[in-house]
């Protein structure tokens, strides 16, 4: 546990200041990021206009979100971590498990350049509340559904649930690890930058006035 926290460490150029193991009634990890921003370099909000674009990273899996409710649903249908997850490609713990990747790498350089108002990393709560964080009040995040292919583990998680489509965006990611919100004039040189590190990047939508997050 201790060396796969700190190779996760130094791949994103973290100190692993302190390390603490002790034995409880469960099995719980807590982990917590210091950090500090540069004076006029938060993003706060306060950069995103109406009619900027809105894009999704690809996620490698569930990330932080919906853990709650996917394990209990595989526990009941009787699934071991080595038997195979209909129709997703893998065995249970496989697809499951995945790696939550990190995108530092991926946006140094757009924060540099003053590519990005603002940005939201999809963890608890799902989308929806990553794209509500990711725009101010007044101002509303319109997304098109049909803008990226959702991983097949979420059709399952929904059959298997009977969970609809609008309660599935408030609990998973659904394939978006994190949201950005590009100015227009600087959308393609995102978008392009992110196609030269192969990182899966959709348009998603755009900003509009209003106030919260419509899907279409």
């Amino acid at each position: 546990l201790v060396d796969g926290v700190v190779r996760g460490c130094r791949g994103n150029g973290l100190p692993l200041v302190h390390a603490d193991a002790r034995e409880g009634a469960g099995d719980a990890v807590v982990g917590t990021v210091v950090g500090a921003v540069a004076a006029g370099r938060r993003l706060d909000g306060g950069r995103v206009r109406e009619g900027d674009a809105i894009f999704g990273l690809g996620a490698t899996g569930l990330h932080g979100d919906g853990y709650e409710v996917a394990l209990p649903l595989v526990e009941r249908l009787g699934l071991s971590s080595a038997d195979p997850l209909p129709g997703c490609g893998g065995t249970a713990g496989q697809v499951l498990l995945a790696i939550h990747k990190s995108y530092r790498g991926v946006l140094l350089a757009p924060l540099a350049k003053g590519w990005v108002g603002s940005l939201a990393h999809v963890t608890r709560g799902g989308l929806e509340a990553a794209l509500g964080r990711a725009v101010p009040p007044g101002l509303c995040a319109e997304v098109v559904a049909s803008s990226w292919e959702e991983p097949p583990l979420y059709s399952f998680l929904a059959r298997a649930s009977g969970t609809d489509a609008a309660a599935m965006r408030r609990t998973f990611n659904m394939g978006i690890g994190m949201v950005a919100v590009v100015p227009p004039d600087r959308a393609g040189e995102f978008a392009r930058w992110m196609g030269l590190w192969h990182e899966p990047c959709f348009r998603i939508g755009s900003v509009a006035r209003g106030d919260g997050v419509r899907f279409a």
